[in-house]
Parts: structure tokens; C-alpha cells; sequence
């Protein structure tokens, strides 16, 4: 990350723009977390309509902002308002986690699209139709206020908790679902690339199968499981206050910290770097400019922690540090049994390429995009082989998971393959998931 990046990021967590906007954003926070609010369609909407218009003012200003300085990178007072929509979006990820019940490979799905721009007008076309969704005693979520939902305009879900998605066109005076888009390809119309992705997501939701390249993935939840290191996250995170660093080992593998932005000094690891450790810090989710979010992490917004906590991470006021040892996770497979190799797809794409190619993989009539450049770690024993993507080996430092869930699934998937003689893509959810975050 660049050097004057990084010194924008630490000096809206410092600033008095953030300070000013700070106790607001905890009452956003702390009403997106009250149990009322996820039972209540109601008050779910009455709190997305609030965040949508801040964000509308926002952008507004946003706008405003970028006619008299441009796109300058050294106008802290555009990023301010740009870090400070982008909070607002988080909280709103939040709310979607919660209502979609912790459905990994549901929100993924509905990731898969560019992140949506500015919102047309001081209050959006979704208003109106969100708020006759909600007469009914359904909840909706809007997917303009949000980072991750990306396919289509609006998620209902209905009383069986079968999430559909709306598209909205000509100001709220139609809408259209993925049946109506069927009915006119089966008059001979033709359908946009937006159109496309909401059938191609109506039809994995429904039929749990999603197409990857020629293969078809199954999707599915499964009653693993799952363990955290959440626990040491809350540790450093409280041993920051006191000192402005904290740091700690855990599992002989991994090295969690945190820093204060406004007391820590110059730090310096308790190991020594290699080609063996990978890193990952929360500053890399905090600014999306020219970028899109990491689509398989679950936001801050849905930790356990203190509301004060979490609006500290989703600011940069905390950063969080983690570090990786691959090698001591590849003999962590190997002590349960599990020889390990690597296979990486698109081997011609440069380091330099891979942010581009990740960008360009939202292109195209296909939800997923099998060309992007990614790592795959094949995990075999007895002649079975499972290839897992390695942004799920990254939920380990992304989400601090307990790499346990890995060798759990590979199990699952071998005895399941064996007895049922099926083969295939899957991509799961973990029903402990729904006991871990809030």
C-alpha cells in the first residue's frame, strides 16, 4: 500500500471530520445489531432508508467536491467523504449478513457484479418499492447502501426465507423478477448482462448449482464445526489501548496484532519475515478506489465485539495485522492426514495484472469467471483430491478461522464422494457460522 495512502487512511481515523461523525455512526451500528431490527421488516427498513439518505447527501457533496479539485488523490477532504460513505455501506453489510442468515455462498452470489456507483437521485428508486415490499411483512434489503450486494436492486425475503431479487426499471414503475425475465426469453427477448447474473442467482438459490466454467458447483450447508480465533482479536485489540501495539502468537502458525493509530511508534515483529509468511492487514479493506471488496469476508460490522470496537476497525482508529506461516499450515493438513500441493490457474498473469483481471472477472454473462488468476490447494488421501480456492485458505487471516474447518470439509467430501459415487464442484456454508458472528 502506498505511503500517502496509508497516511490518508490514518489521518481520517485522527481527524476531527471522523470525531464529528463518530457518535452517530455507533447509533447506526448498535441499531443494526438490536434483535428488534433483524425481526422487525419495519425498522430494518426505517434503518437502511436512514443510511441511504446519508449516503445521498454524501454523494452529493462527493460530487460537488470532485468539480473543484477532480480526482485528486491529495484532497483529504474528498477521501474523508469517501472513507465515511464507505463506513456507511459496512453497516449496512451488516444488516445483509444478518438477514441472509451467515449464507457464505449465498453472499458471494450475489457479490458477483462491479460495485454500483453514485446513487441517481437524493432518494432512490428503490424507496418507494422497498417500502410497498415491506406492507406485505416481508423483509428487503437495498442494495445500493451496501458493498457486497451487487446483483440486482433490491433481495425480499419471503416468509419461507427464499431470497428473491428485484430488478427496477423507469424511476420504480416496473419491476422485474427472474420469472418475468424468463417469460421474456421464452417471447424471444433478449436480456442484459444484469438480467442474466439475477436469473442465473434466482436459479442457484433455487436449485443449489451454480455453472463454473464447464463444471457445475453444488452448493450446500454443512453441520461442521467452526472455530475461531476471535478470542485472541479480542485480546490484542484490548492490549492496544493500554500500549498502542499488541501482538500474539497463536497455533505455532500465525501472528495476530493490533495498533492504535494515534499512540503506536515504529514497530517491529517478533519473527523474521519469509517467503513462507503471508500478510494481510484491515487497511486493505478500508479504501476501494479503481478496487473491488474482498467478496468471502465477513464485515467487521458482524463481529463479536463492542460497537465501539468495531466502528474503530471499520475507521483505521485500529488496525488489525496478520500474519501467516503456509508452511506450518501445509504440515497442519499433513498431521491430519492430507498431503498437500499447490495448482495455479492463469499462470501467465503477472502480479501486476491480477488486480485488473480480478476487476474484469464482474464482466460477462457468467456470474463466475473460472480465468481469474487464483491459487488452489489440492488436498489429497487414498486417491481422492479436493481443490480448495485459496481465498478459502484466507478466511484463516481474513476471518481468523481455525483451519480445522478445511480438513473437516475435505473429510466431508471425501466420505460423501465415496459413499454417494457423485463428483463435483461444491461450495459450502457452515451451519456453526450462524453461532459465531452477530
Amino acid at each position: 500500500m502506498k505511503k500517502d495512502l496509508i497516511e490518508n487512511l490514518i489521518g481520517f481515523a485522527l481527524s476531527d471530520y471522523y470525531k464529528q461523525w463518530k457518535p452517530y455512526l455507533l447509533r447506526f451500528l448498535k441499531i443494526s445489531r438490536e434483535p428488534s431490527t433483524i425481526s422487525s421488516p419495519l425498522k430494518s427498513l426505517a434503518l437502511q432508508l436512514a443510511i441511504l439518505r446519508n449516503l445521498s447527501k454524501l454523494e452529493i457533496s462527493i460530487r460537488e467536491q470532485q468539480k473543484v479539485h477532480g480526482m485528486q488523490k491529495t484532497d483529504r477532504q474528498l477521501f474523508y467523504m469517501q472513507r465515511l460513505r464507505h463506513i456507511f455501506k459496512d453497516i449496512a453489510d451488516g444488516l445483509a449478513w444478518r438477514l441472509l442468515g451467515f449464507n457464505r455462498p449465498l453472499m458471494r452470489i450475489l457479490s458477483q457484479n462491479r460495485s454500483s456507483g453514485f446513487l441517481d437521485t437524493e432518494i432512490s428508486k428503490e424507496d418507494d418499492v422497498a417500502t410497498r415490499v415491506v406492507a406485505f411483512g416481508h423483509h428487503v434489503l437495498i442494495h445500493d447502501i451496501t458493498n457486497i450486494l451487487r446483483v440486482g436492486d433490491l433481495t425480499v425475503l419471503e416468509d419461507k426465507g427464499y431470497p428473491v431479487i428485484l430488478e427496477i426499471k423507469g424511476s420504480g414503475r416496473k419491476v422485474w423478477t427472474a420469472g418475468d425475465y424468463r417469460n421474456l426469453i421464452k417471447r424471444g427477448g433478449d436480456l442484459s448482462t444484469q438480467a442474466r447474473r439475477v436469473v442465473e442467482v434466482d436459479e442457484a438459490i433455487r436449485f443449489e448449482k451454480i455453472s463454473l466454467g464447464e463444471c457445475e458447483a453444488n452448493l450446500g450447508v454443512l453441520d461442521i464445526p467452526v472455530e475461531t480465533y476471535l478470542d485472541t482479536l479480542d485480546y490484542v485489540i484490548k492490549g492496544c489501548h493500554k500500549d498502542g501495539y499488541c501482538g500474539r502468537f497463536v497455533d505455532r502458525m500465525m501472528y495476530v496484532s493490533a495498533i492504535k493509530t494515534d499512540t503506536a511508534t515504529k514497530l517491529k515483529l517478533p519473527f523474521k519475515l519469509s517467503k513462507d509468511w503471508v500478510h494481510f492487514t484491515s487497511m486493505d479493506t478500508l479504501y476501494l478506489e479503481g478496487a473491488e471488496p474482498i467478496r468471502n469476508k465477513v464485515p467487521y460490522t458482524v463481529l463479536p465485539l463492542f460497537d465501539e470496537n468495531i466502528i474503530q476497525l471499520v475507521s483505521g482508529e485500529v488496525i488489525i495485522d496478520s500474519f501467516l506461516n503456509l508452511m506450518a499450515l501445509k504440515k497442519r493438513f499433513e498431521q491430519n492426514g492430507w498431503k498437500v500441493s499447490l495448482r495455479r490457474l492463469n499462470q501467465e498473469a503477472s502480479r501486476e495484472r491480477s488486480r485488473k483481471l480480478r476487476s474484469e472477472s464482474f464482466k460477462g454473462n457468467r456470474l463466475f469467471n473460472k480465468h481469474v488468476e487464483t491459487t488452489l490447494y489440492v488436498l489429497s488421501k487414498d486417491g481422492f483430491h479436493l481443490e480448495i480456492p485459496g481465498e478459502w485458505v484466507g478466511l484463516v487471516y481474513l476471518d481468523l478461522l481455525k483451519p480445522d474447518f478445511i480438513c473437516n470439509t475435505a473429510k466431508f467430501m471425501k466420505d460423501f464422494t465415496e459413499s454417494s459415487r457423485q463428483e463435483g464442484y461444491w461450495s459450502t456454508a457452515f451451519s456453526a457460522e450462524r453461532h459465531i458472528w452477530r
